[in-house]
């Protein structure tokens, strides 16, 4: 469940910040518009929607939302600080 969790994060904020830029019209480098065109394929946002669904599907008498909500944050805190690297 954790690894659904972090997976459905990383996926769902990928998905966020690429439909933001899209919706920018803006001369990119080939290589970053393919990243951009590849996480608002889809293809990619089923997957998005078939992680959300494993989601739902969780007992959650066996995960409760307090645990899904550490782990889902977790991994946007880590994949935030991964990206703002860059910067320091």
């Amino acid at each position: 469940a954790a690894a659904v969790a972090g997976m459905f994060a990383a996926e769902t904020m990928y998905a966020r910040w690429c439909a933001s830029a899209g919706e920018i019209p803006a001369r990119r480098a080939p290589d970053l518009q393919e990243w951009i065109d590849l996480h608002t394929a889809p293809a990619f946002l089923a997957q998005v929607d078939a992680l959300r669904a494993d989601i739902d599907a969780l007992d959650p008498n066996e995960v409760g939302d307090t645990e899904l909500d550490r782990w889902f944050s977790g991994v946007l805190r880590a994949e935030i600080a991964f990206h703002d690297a860059v910067y320091y």
